[in-house]
Parts: structure tokens; C-alpha cells; sequence
């Protein structure tokens, strides 16, 4: 009974330390939470698209820019981020050739109030104009979701192993008072 009630007491807190080694590096470092999402990495130049961020501090001024091949940085604007602390910036490019490569930055406020800065990535793809878009070249479909939380997969499997361990433990040494008995 002994085993079974150390094992417990193993799995219990092998779990307990890692979800609060997780919280301690999250409080750690707030520039780590800041992420940049851009609806359409690959655009033709004359396509909508939009920038979004989280992680900035809520209800804080985020200021987006750009920068093209040339080095050349251009505002594109600023939002108030909401109560979650994202925002969001529809944008399109005046002009590009194809392959060109833009850098979207958005700078604002970390949860930590520290001035924070993060950029992603725009490429121009070929393609003609016209009033009708047609499909994003760069999306992929519906199975493309973004991957959030923690992956508890190994814990898990730790928590299994320890709680067969512990009943066959259980088993053999109810097998051994049966024998003493």
C-alpha cells in the first residue's frame, strides 16, 4: 500500500512541477509571447491582406511598418490593441515585382511593459491583377490551424507507466498477504 501511495504522490507532483516550471518561463520573458500573424505571406502586389499581433500589452498603441527590398520603411499605421492584448492592420502593397520580399514590423508594448518589436515576412508571387482575386496561393486549407497550449503528451506517458507500475505493485503484494495468510 506504501507503493502505491508513493507513486501517487511521484506522478502527483511530477505533474505539479511542470505546469509551474511552464508559468515561471512564460512570467520570465514577455517578448517571448509577442507573435505576428500575416493573412498572406505570398500576395501579388495589388491583393488585401492584414497583419495581426498578440502578446502586446492590452489596450496599448501598436505601430505597424513596412519595409521593401529598397530599405525604404513606410507607415502603415496604428491600432489600439484590445483587451487580450492583439490587434489587427489591413494593408496592401502600392507596387512590387514578383519575388520581391517585404518586412511587416510591429512595435508596441510586451506584457511587461518593456518597448517591444516583432516582424514577419511578405513575398510578391507573380500574377495579374484583376477585379477578382481568386484563391490565395498560399493558403493551404482548412488543416492549416495555428498549434496552442502545451504539449502534455510525455507527462502523460509518464503518468501511465508510474500508475501501471503501481498496480501491478497492488497485484503482487495482495498476492503475497494471500500467501502469508
Amino acid at each position: 500500500m506504501r507503493a502505491i501511495v508513493g507513486v501517487a504522490v511521484a506522478v502527483l507532483a511530477m505533474v505539479a512541477s511542470s505546469s509551474v516550471a511552464g508559468a515561471q518561463d512564460a512570467d520570465s520573458d514577455y517578448a517571448a509571447a509577442l507573435q505576428v500573424y500575416v493573412e498572406r505571406p505570398s500576395m501579388r502586389y495589388c491583393d488585401d491582406n492584414a497583419v495581426s499581433v498578440e502578446g502586446f500589452l492590452p489596450n496599448s498603441l501598436v505601430t505597424f511598418t513596412i519595409t521593401d527590398p529598397a530599405g525604404n520603411v513606410v507607415e502603415l499605421g496604428s491600432v489600439t490593441t484590445d483587451a487580450e492584448g492583439r490587434a489587427s492592420l489591413p494593408f496592401q502593397l502600392s507596387a512590387a515585382s514578383a519575388g520581391d520580399v517585404f518586412v511587416i514590423t510591429a512595435t508596441g508594448t510586451d506584457l511587461g511593459g518593456e518597448p517591444a518589436t516583432i516582424s514577419s515576412e511578405v513575398t510578391v508571387v507573380a500574377g495579374e491583377c484583376t477585379d477578382d482575386p481568386g484563391p490565395d496561393p498560399s493558403d493551404p486549407g482548412e488543416d492549416d490551424l495555428y498549434r496552442t497550449g502545451t504539449d502534455l503528451s510525455g507527462v502523460l506517458r509518464i503518468a501511465l507507466v508510474a500508475l501501471a507500475a503501481g498496480a501491478a505493485l497492488l497485484l503482487a503484494a495482495r498476492k503475497r498477504q494471500a500467501h502469508t495468510a
